[in-house]
């Protein structure tokens, strides 16, 4: 029983040693998310459905800076009347891991983003935006993490008068490569 018991916190502490490692300067983070919103700007309702691979390297102890490429597609409702668009963007990233180790690591996470968005008919316009996130990556293993990231993000196209404003919940899995594992 007691050799159990010792084994048990030895192979903890071995562990523990591991995944704090993912978070070490030089490290890579490797992933992306999937997210599903929706929006209301005065008598415009919004749903969007995003995809974000991203690519980062820790360029200190839990700082990571990377970037982001962003595919969405939306459809809005205005006046019941029906639009439907697709964007594709690019994303410099920042994100801050709070805790360095154990399976579940908290962080921040902040974007800055330019976007070509093309409705139905119309020519693609460019805007840009900034998001701002704070979420949890869940270890199932040393080097992968599922992730959840509650955020916001506003975009302003370049003639707009006004920017959107989303609130959504993203989803994703993310690798951690380097670090000396």
């Amino acid at each position: 029983m007691k050799t159990s018991t010792l084994f048990t916190i030895v192979l903890l502490c071995f562990s523990w040693i591991s995944l704090s490692a993912q978070t070490e300067k030089g490290s890579m983070l490797i992933g992306g998310t999937a997210g599903f919103s929706s929006s209301k700007q005065g008598e415009l309702k919004s749903t969007d459905i995003t995809f974000a691979p991203m690519l980062a390297v820790f360029i200190i102890d839990q700082l990571a800076v990377g970037g982001e490429i962003g595919i969405g597609f939306s459809k809005a409702e205005f006046l019941n009347e029906e639009d439907k668009a697709t964007s594709f963007g690019f994303a410099p990233m920042v994100r801050y891991y709070i805790n360095g180790s154990g399976n579940i690591r908290a962080f921040g996470h902040g974007t800055f983003r330019w976007a070509s968005v093309k409705f139905d008919e119309q020519d693609a316009q460019s805007g840009i935006g900034f998001g701002a996130a704070l979420g949890v990556d869940f270890f199932i293993n040393n080097h992968v993490a599922i992730e959840a990231a509650l955020g916001y993000d506003n975009f302003k196209i370049s003639d707009a008068e006004e920017g959107t404003g989303t609130f959504g919940l993203n989803l994703g899995v993310v690798a951690f490569i380097g670090g000396g594992n």
